[in-house]
This record gives structure tokens, C-alpha cells and sequence, in this order.
């Protein structure tokens, strides 16, 4: 029993040495009861899932503002990685209908507004122009090629390149804005926007809206992927 006193006594003590000599609801004293009864059900590397349930699991983190940011965004390219699995270039051309955007069109057009949004937040140049990305997808060398305003004659035209490309371009925008994320306080987040919107949108409400628009453009890439292959494409 000397050993497990001893281990109690350092888990303890380790609980209050790293909350501040505040201890959590699951560190208990190293000679309550409760300790006790885990302390002698526990042994060799049992002994680490003891130390980990009794103090890290009730650790109490604060999420910040820019964490939010940073796990929506970096869940973009993750999502559209599942939906192109697989996919050949028949697939990502495949439209339900005449008027219906195919899935490589709305992969490209999620991180096209993502990048010019971001880069006009920056005020710098789209990566689409500064690191050749126009050339990857064999599209004109121009700012303004983002897919909005498409006519369905476009849409149909549009030549997707391979997955690879698509995902490259997705996670390339996607490191740069959690990079500006990083750059910016609270009060950066307040900074009001020009142009004709009422209310006037801050920098907060962009990177809100830009999230948003392609979180809303990867579903309509999984749903066009579900018409195309039916149930079981996704493995849940």
C-alpha cells in the first residue's frame, strides 16, 4: 500500500500544481476512499489512465474565439477529402441536371470565394494568381474567376482537374486563413468593412461568412456525390 499512497500522494499533488492549486472535480485527496478504491484496481500502465481520469479529463479548458475559427475552417478540407475519395474525372463532371452544378465545379468555386475573400481581408494577392494555381486547373490567370455569376454553359464546360490538385488548393487557403486567424486580436474582429451591405459586415462576420458559404458548397457537393452513387458512399 506504500507505493499506491505514494502514487495517490503525487497525482494529488499533480492536480493542484497544474490548476493553479485548484483541484478538479475528479482529482480527489490521494487518501479519500474513491482514491483508494481506484488506487487498488489499478496497476503497471493502468496506473497512467488513473492519473489521466483523476486530473486531465476534468480539466476545465476555455475555448477561445480564434479556436472556433480554426476548427470550422480546418474541417472544410477534411469534408471535401471524403466527398472527392475516389471520384474519377466522369464523376466530377457529372451533373444531376442540365441547370445543376457538377461536384468538381463546386469544390473549385468553395475555394475560390474562400480565397479571394481571404486575400481581400488581407489585402494581398489570391494564391490562385501569386502561387499558380490558375495554371494547375489550366483556368485563365484572373482574379475575378471565382464561379459566381456562372451560366450553366460555364458550369458544363468546366474541367476539373485531379483530386490532388483540388485538395491542394483547398488546404493551401485553408493554412493561409488559419495563419491570418492567428494575426488578429479581438478587437481586430470589430473592424468594419466597406461596401453597399447593411449592416455594415466586420472582419468577424466575414470569416463567419466565407466559413459558411463553404461548409454550404461541400454539402451540395456530398448531396450531388449521393445522387450520383446512392447509400454507402459514406462509411457511416
Amino acid at each position: 500500500m506504500i507505493v499506491w499512497e505514494t502514487l495517490n500522494r503525487a497525482i494529488f499533488e499533480y492536480c493542484d500544481a497544474s490548476h493553479n492549486r485548484k483541484r478538479p472535480i475528479g482529482c480527489e485527496p490521494y487518501d479519500s476512499p474513491a482514491a483508494r478504491r481506484l488506487s487498488l484496481a489499478t496497476s503497471g500502465e493502468a496506473s497512467k489512465l488513473f492519473l489521466i481520469v483523476f486530473c486531465y479529463a476534468e480539466k476545465e479548458v476555455d475555448m477561445e474565439w480564434s479556436d472556433i475559427l480554426t476548427d470550422g475552417y480546418n474541417r472544410v478540407p477534411e469534408y471535401l477529402g471524403s466527398i472527392l475519395e475516389g471520384l474519377t474525372a466522369e464523376d466530377l463532371k457529372w451533373q444531376p441536371g442540365r441547370d445543376a452544378n457538377s461536384i468538381g465545379w463546386l469544390a473549385w468555386h468553395l475555394t475560390r470565394q474562400h480565397d479571394a475573400q481571404v486575400a481581400d481581408l488581407m489585402e494581398d494577392e489570391q494564391l490562385w494568381v501569386r502561387d499558380g494555381w490558375a495554371k494547375k486547373f489550366k483556368r485563365p490567370v484572373d482574379r475575378r474567376d471565382t464561379g459566381f455569376g456562372d451560366t450553366p454553359e460555364q458550369v458544363a464546360a468546366f474541367e476539373p482537374p485531379d483530386n490532388p490538385t483540388v485538395l491542394g488548393y483547398q488546404k493551401a487557403v485553408t493554412e493561409r486563413t488559419l495563419g491570418y486567424i492567428r494575426s488578429l486580436s479581438s478587437a481586430d474582429l470589430d473592424r468594419e468593412l466597406g461596401g453597399p451591405w447593411t449592416p455594415t459586415p466586420t472582419v468577424g462576420v466575414r470569416l463567419v461568412s466565407i466559413l459558411e458559404d463553404a461548409v454550404i458548397h461541400a454539402g451540395q457537393a456530398a448531396y450531388v456525390r449521393g445522387l450520383l452513387q446512392g447509400r454507402g458512399w459514406q462509411p457511416y
